[in-house]
C-alpha cells in the first residue's frame, strides 16, 4: 500500500511539473504568480516546482515584467532554458521525408529533407535512419525522444503504418520500432492530421480551445479532433478520415469503394487540376491567394469552399466543436474561402444562432504536421513523463 501511495505521489508531482513546464513552454515568458493562477496550484508549490526545473536545466529566469502600482515590485519572468532538452520530429509524406530538431518552444533548430521515389522497405529504412542520425549528431541540446507524423492508416496499438495509398506498395511498416531500436530514445507515432492538431492545441490557434477540429488538405483530406483538451483517439485510428465521407451519394467512385467522397472534390491535386484546366500555369498552393484575384479561378475556390462546408457542417453536428482549423496545404486557401466556410457553417449547423464556430487558418501553414511530430514528444513530457530522460 505504501509503495502504491509513493507511486501515486510521484505521478502527481510529475504531472504538476508537466503543467508548469507546458505553460512556460507554450505561453511564456511568465511570472510565477501567473503560473500559479493558471494551473491552480499555490504560489509556494509553483515556486518549489520552478526551483527544481531551474536546477535541472529546463527553465531559466529572464528579467522582470512591468509592475502595476498596486503590485509594486516587478515579478521575475520565466522561460525555457536555452540548453533545455528538445525533440526530434519525423514527418513522412508520400513524396518526402523531413526530420527536424525542435526546442521545447516548438522552434525548429535543424531540418533535413529527403525526397522519396520508387522506394522499397529497405531503401526507405536506410533514408529514415540516415536522416535521423544526421540531425541527432548535429543537435546542440539533449534529446527527450523522437516523434513521428506520417500518412495513414496506422495501427496505433502496434505502432505500424498499415497500407497507405500510393506509397510504393509498402505495408505494415514498423517505423516507430525501427527508430526506437536504432536510437535508444522513446518514440511516438501519430498520423499527420492528429499530429498537426496537437501542434495547434499546444502552440497554435487551438491553445484557448478545448474542443476543435483540425481539417488538413493535401493529396487527400483528413482531420484531427481535440476533445476536452486532448487528442481524441478511437479504436483503430480511422475516425479522422473526413476525406472519405460522402457529400454526393451518386457521385464518382472513389478508390476506397465509396461514391462522392469529399477528397474527390477538394484535395489539393484536384483543386490544382481544375485551376490548370482553366488556364493557370503549374498552379501550386502557394499561388492560391494570387490566383483567386481572377474571376475564373475564384469560382473554383468558391466551389471547393462550398463542398468543404458540407463536410464541416456534418462533423460539427456530430462533435459540437468550438472551432475549426484549416491546415496542411489547405492553409493556403484564399482568405475569402475561410470567410465563406465560416458563414456557411454557422448558417447550417443545428446550433445556428446559439453558438458561433470560428474557422481559422493553421498557425503553422504547411509545417503543422512537421511541427506536430515533435509535439508528440512534448505532449508526453507535459503529461508528466520523460522527466528522467535528458
Amino acid at each position: 500500500m505504501g509503495e502504491r501511495r509513493g507511486m501515486n505521489n510521484t505521478h502527481l508531482k510529475n504531472r504538476n511539473r508537466g503543467l508548469v513546464l507546458q505553460l512556460i513552454a507554450c505561453e511564456g515568458p511568465l511570472p510565477r504568480v501567473e503560473i500559479a493562477r493558471r494551473v491552480g496550484l499555490t504560489k509556494m508549490a509553483v515556486s518549489n516546482i520552478v526551483s527544481e526545473l531551474i536546477a535541472e536545466g529546463y527553465v531559466e529566469e529572464c528579467g522582470t515584467a512591468e509592475a502595476s502600482a498596486a503590485v509594486g515590485r516587478s515579478p521575475t519572468l520565466l522561460r525555457i532554458a536555452s540548453g533545455a532538452p528538445g525533440a526530434i520530429g519525423v514527418y513522412l509524406s508520400r513524396d518526402s521525408l523531413s526530420v527536424i530538431l525542435a526546442d521545447m518552444t516548438c522552434r525548429i533548430l535543424l531540418k533535413h529533407t529527403v525526397s522519396l521515389a520508387g522506394e522499397t522497405r529497405e531503401s526507405l529504412t536506410q533514408k529514415l535512419l540516415a536522416a535521423v542520425a544526421q540531425v541527432r549528431q548535429a543537435s546542440p541540446i539533449p534529446l527527450l525522444g523522437i516523434g513521428i507524423s506520417t500518412i495513414g492508416p496506422l495501427d496505433a496499438a502496434n505502432r505500424l503504418m498499415l497500407k497507405p495509398l500510393r506509397f510504393f506498395g509498402i505495408s505494415h511498416y514498423p517505423i516507430a520500432a525501427i527508430l526506437e531500436e536504432s536510437s535508444g530514445l522513446p518514440t511516438y507515432l501519430e498520423n499527420d492530421m492528429n499530429a498537426a492538431a496537437l501542434a495547434e492545441r499546444l502552440y497554435g490557434v487551438g491553445r484557448r480551445l478545448d474542443h476543435f477540429l483540425y481539417i488538413g488538405l493535401s493529396d487527400g483530406v483528413g482531420a484531427g479532433i481535440i476533445s476536452g483538451g486532448r487528442l481524441y483517439r478511437d479504436h483503430n485510428g480511422f475516425v479522422g478520415e473526413i476525406g472519405h465521407s460522402s457529400i454526393c451519394f451518386d457521385g464518382p467512385l472513389c478508390g476506397c469503394g465509396n461514391r462522392g467522397c469529399l477528397e474527390l472534390y477538394v484535395s489539393i491535386p484536384v483543386i490544382c487540376e481544375r485551376l490548370h484546366a482553366s488556364g493557370a500555369q503549374s498552379p501550386a498552393p502557394e499561388d492560391f491567394e494570387e490566383l483567386a484575384a481572377q474571376p475564373a479561378f475564384a469560382a473554383i475556390f468558391r466551389d471547393a469552399a462550398e463542398k468543404l462546408s458540407v463536410a464541416m457542417v456534418n462533423m460539427a453536428n456530430l462533435l459540437d466543436p468550438q472551432g475549426i482549423v484549416i491546415g496542411h496545404e489547405g492553409a493556403f486557401l484564399p482568405a475569402f474561402c475561410l470567410r465563406q466556410m465560416e458563414a456557411a457553417v454557422n448558417q447550417r449547423i443545428l446550433a445556428a444562432g446559439f453558438q458561433h464556430l470560428s474557422v481559422k487558418r493553421s498557425s503553422f501553414g504547411g509545417d503543422a504536421p512537421l511541427l506536430g511530430s515533435a509535439c508528440c514528444v512534448f505532449q508526453e513530457l507535459f503529461r508528466g513523463g520523460l522527466f528522467c530522460i535528458k
